[in-house]
């Protein structure tokens, strides 16, 4: 069509057949689709462009379409709100669906593109892409290729039933890629360095997500009330990326161990992120960091598990688990934060990783809830904990261990309600004492090894099983103390 108007009548809406290239060529050609059925390219799907807007208007409609392959170079294309099936590629450049910087490429609300061909790409040249519902079936992998780093596909939702979708392709820049609503994952998802924005996640259980290297962010939930489902079965690589939840809502994720994230981070005041399931862990190799908002979990016996350092400004909630486990290379409990622990074990594996250089730290402005559970800390390189201005109404501990390594104790005071069992002891200032209100166990090395001269220090009862209790400098008031396999000098 290079001038005029090819129009498939709105009272009949006949269907319109073309075997080789409809092109639509020159500021005065129009196509005016209607509800007619179109099918394009199909003498051969492979052989050339289906559909090919060179300059002039392409008025979409409603009916259902089947194009080998679709190129906006110019002019204005307005898509059909049917559904589109694409089924085959550009000979010579690969391309499935392309979209150079010139004029308009609109697809309207409720409108699908279903990409069944074999493996091709989607091309961005210049400016961005924006698909309504993006679907790949193909049993094959389909690349994005972005002519410059940014440009994005952005769809309200992705559906990926069969084959796979790569954000970059060979040489070209990796592409962003946003989805307001859903991505539901059968097939294979590839993110490679992209920025990638999803409203919510669904990976089904032979799905595989090779996550971004960058920040995959998660900013709303889908219909169920769920921000992320990762299937136990499915095949996940976290590539050392950063997963970023921002839902504005109370949402459930559902994750296992099995699918390590390497960094997750919560960071919406109005988000209350719940760990779902029966139960369900999980696990970060890197850093979990609570910017805003709230990470919990209901389920008993749920688990949680962060190899790196846990920063928390918002709420870390672990009490609804019935013990469940949590294990922390560090926690930090900012200015405004929140742990309230699970009233099982919380093990701290670090000595001083975290960003205050504790293993464990809490702010005078901080919370942490013992909810009659352990802290214990396993580092063997002598563990510094800090809880400033700690007292027996401000965040005491109620059980807190340290048998691998002498403790280091920062705070001045050092309050634990029940039992504290540890190899030794260091204080930071010469004002340092413990005040234990049940046990106090010294299994190894020397209790008050540097540090202290205070004579505040106070233990229901002192059990001394191994290592030495130096009084030199310091005095120690007990109600009871038994000596069954250790030192007592000074």
């Amino acid at each position: 069509i290079t001038q005029g108007t090819l129009h498939t009548n709105a009272s009949s809406n006949h269907a319109l057949t073309v075997a080789g290239t409809l092109e639509v060529d020159g500021t005065d050609a129009v196509l005016t689709c209607n509800a007619s059925a179109l099918t394009i390219g199909q003498a051969d799907v492979d052989s050339g462009y289906g559909l090919y807007n060179t300059g002039g208007t392409v008025n979409g409609g409603t009916g259902n379409w089947t194009v080998s392959q679709m190129k906006h170079h110019s002019g204005t294309t307005t898509l059909t709100t049917g559904t589109i099936t694409m089924n085959g590629k550009h000979p010579s450049s690969g391309a499935v669906l392309e979209k150079t910087n010139t004029g308009t490429f609109t697809h309207p609300t409720n409108g699908i593109i279903d990409i069944t061909g074999e493996d091709g790409y989607i091309g961005i040249s210049g400016t961005n892409m924006t698909l309504y519902e993006l679907r790949i079936n193909s049993g094959s992998t389909h690349k994005i290729i972005a002519s410059a780093t940014g440009n994005t596909l952005t769809c309200t939702t992705l559906t990926i039933t069969n084959g796979g979708l790569n954000t970059a392709h060979a040489s070209f820049e990796s592409s962003t890629l946003t989805v307001t609503g859903q991505v539901d994952i059968t097939g294979t998802l590839t993110c490679n360095a992209s920025a990638v924005s999803i409203g919510s996640l669904k990976c089904q259980a032979s799905s595989t997500l090779n996550a971004t290297s960058g920040t995959t962010t998660i900013t709303s939930e889908n219909s169920s009330g769920q921000a992320i489902v990762m299937n136990n079965s499915m095949t996940f690589n976290n590539n050392d990326g950063t997963f970023l939840i921002t839902t504005p809502a109370a949402t459930n994720i559902y994750f296992k161990s099995a699918n390590a994230l390497h960094h997750l981070t919560i960071n919406h005041s109005s988000a209350d992120i719940v760990l779902a399931g029966n139960p369900d862990d999980l696990k970060c190799e890197g850093d979990l960091t609570i910017t805003a908002g709230t990470l919990q979990s209901t389920t008993s016996g749920a688990t949680l598990e962060v190899d790196g350092d846990a920063s928390v400004t918002g709420t870390l909630n672990w009490s609804g688990t019935s013990g469940g486990a949590v294990e922390l290379g560090s926690l930090t409990i900012n200015s405004g934060g929140t742990y309230s622990a699970t009233s099982g074990t919380t093990t701290i594996t670090s000595d001083d990783d975290g960003s205050e250089g504790r293993c464990f730290y809490v702010h005078t402005n901080g919370t942490f809830t013992h909810n009659k559970g352990t802290i214990d800390c396993t580092s063997g390189s002598y563990p510094e904990v800090e809880v400033v201005g700690q007292s027996v109404t401000k965040n005491p501990f109620y059980n807190i261990k340290s048998t691998a390594s002498r403790m280091a104790w920062k705070s001045t005071t050092n309050t634990i309600l029940n039992n504290c069992t540890i190899a030794g002891c260091a204080f930071n200032s010469a004002d340092g004492y413990v005040n234990c209100l049940g046990i106090l166990e010294n299994t190894a090395n020397t209790y008050n090894a540097s540090g202290s001269t205070n004579s505040n220090h106070f233990a229901e009862h002192f059990l001394l099983s191994g290592g030495t209790l130096d009084l030199s400098n310091i005095n120690i008031t007990v109600g009871s103390i038994r000596n069954t396999g250790g030192t007592i000098t000074g």
